[in-house]
């Protein structure tokens, strides 16, 4: 069983990045995504802990999710991870966003063109 120093110094070892460059596509996994309504807290606090935001923030309304907004990050290990402000609930359904999405920019050329769209 390990002793109460060793588990201690576990508990506050500050990860390193190597100084190689990493090639992402030779791995299986590339990000992970995580919801949560504060995107910009969340980020702040893997900031604080050693990691980065990477790039900046995506506006998802044009998906037809007003309001809603996620961002890349990097973990203090290097891991990349989305973090999106929609639920997951609202995540499983955004095929159907897009789906409205792309039939409202079709209906839009068809109306420039005086066209009728076929819906």
């Amino acid at each position: 069983m390990a002793s109460a120093s060793k588990s201690s110094n576990l508990s506050t070892h500050r990860p390193s990045r190597g100084t190689e460059s990493f090639d992402y596509a030779t791995v299986g996994v590339f990000h992970i995504c995580v919801t949560d309504p504060d995107p910009e807290a969340l980020v702040k606090k893997a900031v604080e802990a050693g990691g980065k935001q990477l790039g900046g923030y995506m506006d998802y309304s044009r998906y037809g999710h007003e309001g809603h907004k996620g961002v890349y990050m990097q973990d203090p290990w290097g891991n990349v991870v989305e973090c999106m402000s929609l639920s997951l609930d609202r995540v499983a359904t955004a095929g159907r966003h897009l789906s409205w999405y792309i039939e409202k920019l079709e209906a839009e050329k068809c109306a420039a063109k005086g066209k009728e769209a076929k819906v």
